[in-house]
């Protein structure tokens, strides 16, 4: 509250004016274009930070495309994100809020000049109907593949991405991912379920070792990928960072050939997470097809070389990736 009351009287000669431009824009956003509402928004913003004395930190900037598509996945703290976001991002772009937003003064002038697409959360039909508009914007933003649905399970109430994850019952997580699955993919928008699998922490999340019996990783861990798989044909998998009972899982070939691909008959690819600390030609003999967000080619060179992997696991792998290449619309 104070920093919002430091906002207002240190722009006390600003606040009539800005927030008559930012209502009018509001009211009248086809009169504007994209680059032009962002500006204003911006102009506001910097002028509301400044006047409560807010100092925004940006790390990995640069790494936004000057030209097409791009996604923010961030981790939710509260409704100041998106303005802190707003300071800092060069590229106009929009976000996916709740419904109730909608009823906040400021926040929804704000989101009215984003073009933000509002989430009803109690209404399933609403939802399926927001993810498809969404799939359409990647679609026409030259995003192929959309990083998305992490299906999780919720056992840590302190893991920094139960946001993100849908439940701690897999099989709610389940139906959940496969509808948002056949939501996205109606659009011809590809799904990349994650993180398969056990990944359920961020702490230490990439060495991490989840030891668990057979059991619990059938009927807790691995049910919601087993019924997306099966219910909604997802294009791509992505393999998480964590070892498995002392196992790599993007080096897992029990779980990423055996289990996905045997028994559920996943025909789609697989994807690691991105900078795993497994070995590349590992990854690949495990069913990895892809290693992000870079590979390490001289790596599977010199494997192939001395035999360590043959030339038809990694035609397999080359075969998949352009099979889901032709899928794409």
């Amino acid at each position: 509250m104070k920093r919002i009351l430091l906002m207002v009287l240190r722009n006390l000669w600003f606040v009539p004016y800005g927030w008559f431009k930012l209502c009018y824009t509001a009211a009248h956003v086809e009169k504007y274009t994209e680059e032009e509402r962002y500006q204003i928004l911006k102009m506001i913003d910097r002028r509301a930070n400044i006047g409560g004395r807010i100092t925004i930190d940006a790390y990995g900037v640069e790494n936004i495309p000057e030209q097409d598509g791009f996604m923010f996945f961030p981790n939710h703290q509260g409704l100041y994100d998106v303005l802190a976001i707003l300071e800092v991002c060069p590229r106009p772009f929009s976000v996916v809020m709740k419904k109730e937003v909608e009823n906040v003064p400021f926040l929804k002038q704000v989101f009215a000049c984003m073009k933000a697409i509002p989430l009803d959360r109690n209404d399933l039909r609403q939802g399926l109907q927001v993810i498809k508009q969404v799939a359409e914007e990647v679609k026409e933003n030259n995003i192929a593949v959309w990083l998305t649905p992490a299906v999780n399970i919720h056992r840590n109430p302190l893991c920094g991405r139960n946001f993100e994850y849908y439940s701690e019952d897999p099989l709610v997580a389940g139906k959940s991912g496969a509808a948002m699955v056949r939501g996205m993919q109606s659009e011809h928008i590809g799904a990349s379920v994650k993180h398969f699998c056990c990944n359920n922490k961020e702490t230490n999340r990439k060495d991490s070792d989840s030891r668990v019996s057979e059991r619990a990783l059938r009927e807790i861990y691995l049910k919601a990928f087993e019924i997306i798989v099966k219910e909604a044909d997802p294009y791509t998998i992505m393999s998480s960072y964590n070892l498995i009972n002392g196992v790599q899982a993007s080096e897992n070939k029990d779980l990423l050939t055996g289990i996905l691909r045997g028994e559920w008959d996943f025909k789609g690819m697989v994807t690691t997470d991105w900078w795993t600390h497994g070995e590349h030609y590992r990854e690949t003999k495990a069913g990895n097809d892809i290693k992000m967000a870079n590979g390490y080619e001289e790596r599977v060179q010199e494997a192939f070389e001395k035999g360590y992997i043959t030339r038809d696991e990694i035609a397999l792998c080359a075969k998949r990736i352009l099979t889901m290449i032709l899928r794409m619309d």
